[in-house]
């Protein structure tokens, strides 16, 4: 049987054998997450660490931190002799249907080894863009929600519109995204959930007409948008 467990369900016999396992492919290979092993012992304890296990067996790994409505995965590892069968991506969608039904937005991740980013692509996650913040290269993130689809349409009379530099930069470079905003007056069908920068540029126009311009982390004070590194919008 194929299950996902959160280490407080796991004993310390089995999280022995998920050491000797990272020990030997270590010794064996000269590679792999034992290097980590004080980070993934910490985990382990804080409740951070869910295996993935074949008849009550850890065959794999996942180091996970959780954040303001998405969680950052810090590890995602399997065996050694059960790769190339699968069991990455039976491990991810149990990953995601579990995180899911917490009610998480998002996932973000690091692709640490660089090799690990054709995964990480398959399983439908995307780089996230430049100029945010103290994200690294091979940085990548996947939404957990349905959201609003973006509009290739930027002359639409109704939109909301977001740069990828601060409002005294926004005059001089065009939009990088928008998204048609159908009424003021009802919640969005889907929210509008996107990688920002807080400091971004952000515009809401309506017939025509700018309604409301500012940094992302000033759009709205009464229902804030900031969900560093990105944004959500339920209403306006």
């Amino acid at each position: 049987m194929i299950t996902i467990s959160h280490s407080f369900s796991n004993s310390n016999d089995n999280f022995n054998y998920l050491k000797k396992w990272l020990l030997d492919e270590y010794n064996q290979f000269d590679k792999g997450f034992y290097s980590n092993i004080e980070i993934i012992e910490k985990a382990f304890h804080n409740d951070k660490l869910i295996t993935f296990d074949i008849d009550e067996v850890p065959v794999g790994l996942v180091v996970y931190n959780d954040y303001d409505g998405f969680v950052e995965i810090d590890i995602l590892t399997i065996q050694y002799k059960y790769r190339n069968n699968g069991y990455g991506s039976m491990f991810y969608k149990l990953l995601e249907n579990h995180f899911k039904n917490e009610d998480y937005l998002a996932f973000k991740l690091f692709c640490n080894p660089p090799e690990s980013e054709t995964f990480w692509k398959k399983m439908g996650f995307n780089p996230f863009p430049e100029n945010i913040y103290g994200l690294p290269e091979l940085s990548y993130y996947k939404p957990l929600i349905n959201t609003t689809i973006q509009s290739q349409n930027f002359n639409l009379k109704n939109k909301l519109e977001l740069w990828d530099v601060e409002p005294h930069l926004a005059s001089s470079t065009n939009p990088q995204w928008c998204w048609e905003i159908k009424s003021l007056n009802q919640k969005l069908d889907s929210p509008i959930f996107h990688p920002a920068n807080p400091n971004w540029n952000i515009r809401l126009t309506i017939n025509d007409k700018i309604l409301k311009e500012d940094k992302v982390k000033y759009f709205s004070m009464v229902n804030p948008i900031d969900l560093s590194p990105f944004l959500l919008i339920k209403n306006l």
